[in-house]
């Protein structure tokens, strides 16, 4: 269940909160600043989970969390999730080896760990050939495979052929453009 700064900690932000309710908006550094001073006094470190950041179309918001990183509150770790490189600079961070990015390729599986996932999902042994038809058909995406896998086993079929792996691509692909919405088709970053 997601939880907000004031539930976790009822007592700060009320003066950022109050400057939020006024009538015009300060410039996004100044809000930071504001923000950043609050979040500082609090002893406890948290993380800030930001899912989904690409549908973030509002430049305020890529103006106050870029501040919000260039001088970080020491209890705050930011965490975004995204589908693409996000609107905010991240020079000054990959400069001072403070942020860790997870790219589509690392999240991918390589050969050998398609081969041991599919022969532990299926018990059986798996030669080269299949293991590159699988990959090329999932993408490396373990979802993918999991789903080939699953397909081949409703089937009732354990035959890892190419000709017999093409029917199981349709559960990849409705999940996929479903629920994934194409990120395995590109390869920019997905999270920071």
């Amino acid at each position: 269940m997601a939880s907000d700064t004031h539930t976790i900690f009822p007592e700060a932000g009320q003066e950022t909160q109050a400057v939020l309710k006024a009538a015009t908006l300060p410039p996004a550094p100044v809000l930071a600043r504001g923000l950043i001073n609050e979040l500082d006094e609090l002893e406890t470190p948290f993380i800030l989970a930001l899912d989904d950041y690409h549908l973030i179309r509002e430049t305020a918001v890529h103006d106050l969390l870029s501040e919000l990183l260039r001088h970080p509150p020491r209890p705050l770790h930011v965490v975004l999730v995204s589908r693409r490189d996000p609107d905010i600079d991240l020079t000054w961070l990959r400069a001072r080896s403070q942020v860790t990015e997870v790219c589509t390729q690392e999240l991918r599986f390589t050969k050998e760990e398609t081969a041991a996932f599919v022969q532990q999902e299926m018990q059986i042994p798996v030669d080269d050939s299949a293991v590159s038809a699988l990959l090329q058909r999932a993408e490396g995406w373990v979802v993918g495979l999991r789903l080939v896998t699953l397909s081949l086993r409703h089937r009732g079929s354990v035959d890892l052929s190419p000709a017999r792996l093409q029917g199981s691509v349709s559960y990849v692909t409705n999940y996929l453009v479903g629920e994934v919405g194409g990120v395995a088709l590109c390869q920019n970053r997905v999270c920071y």
